[in-house]
């Protein structure tokens, strides 16, 4: 029941945008839902409607998490990066939490089904960290302004070879349970670059709405680069991109799937690297 009704709760805010007719009983129904835990903050999304908090996918795990279906919520708020709502209100560092939440369950629910995702989301996390202490690469300079603060990636120098080493020994910990899986496929993709040290860009669990916005300028004089090679049919790319994650947001708006889409899409809609190169492959250029 608590299942259902978290779905529910998660589409109610689409339903009152579409039916104006009742939209001024919405402020009412809110305090209502909230004394059942059903709480709504600000949404991305351009209509105005409120998102969904995932109270009752906490309550599920916090109660149940022993059932098939607390493991099941803890599945989707990993996924999430342990925030469910919009904006970042959780931070933008959501690795820390994926890490803090998903040792203790790897350790904790051996026979989980979902012990692969898990495993999978946990070196994602650490990998996420390393990733982020990274120092703009040679021949870029950031530009910022003269009194800012520091860099973003100097944050997260502290811990971030050792989660580099975890990221990697959790990647080939999947190689060895389960080497003909996903999971796995995406590990040996990923491994040599973590292994040489060289930038993944990952960022699935890192925030998009906070530490944004300073920009990357190739020096002049710089010798023709890689990126060169892939400008002809990049901007319809980034359309495609656009239009076949919103398409994962339609058809299955609570999976992971849809979680993963809604971390990106505000990059992608605003033009900034998402760092994706999973389909990229290391030895070349």
């Amino acid at each position: 029941m608590l299942w259902a009704a978290d779905r529910l709760a998660e589409r109610l805010p689409s339903v009152i945008a579409n039916d104006k007719g009742r939209a001024a009983d919405w402020t009412e129904w809110r305090t209502q839902l909230a004394a059942f835990g059903v709480t709504y903050g600000p949404s991305s999304d351009q209509d105005g409607s409120q998102a969904y908090t995932g109270g009752l996918l906490k309550r599920i795990w916090t109660d149940y998490g022993q059932s098939e279906w607390g493991e099941r919520a803890f599945l989707v708020l990993q996924g999430h990066g342990w925030d469910m709502g919009d904006y970042c209100n959780a931070g933008a560092e959501q690795f820390r939490a994926v890490i803090q939440q998903g040792l203790p369950f790897l350790e904790q629910h051996p026979k989980s089904p979902y012990q692969l995702d898990v495993q999978l989301a946990v070196a994602q996390a650490y990998e996420t960290w390393w990733s982020i202490s990274l120092p703009p690469i040679p021949g870029q300079t950031v530009a910022a302004e003269e009194d800012s603060e520091l860099l973003v990636y100097q944050r997260y120098q502290e811990g971030a070879e050792e989660a580099r080493q975890k990221a990697i020994a959790y990647y080939e910990r999947l190689l060895q349970t389960a080497p003909q899986s996903d999971h796995a496929a995406y590990a040996r993709r990923v491994l040599p670059r973590l292994k040489l040290g060289i930038d993944t860009g990952q960022r699935r669990f890192y925030c998009i709405f906070e530490d944004y916005g300073q920009a990357i300028t190739a020096e002049e004089d710089s010798e023709p680069v890689v990126y060169q090679r892939y400008q002809e049919g990049a901007e319809e790319a980034r359309q495609k991109a656009i239009a076949y994650y919103e398409r994962l947001l339609q058809t299955a708006p609570q999976s992971d799937h849809a979680a993963y889409a809604r971390r990106v899409l505000p990059r992608l809609k605003l033009g900034i690297d998402t760092g994706q190169r999973r389909f990229y492959c290391i030895f070349e250029d």
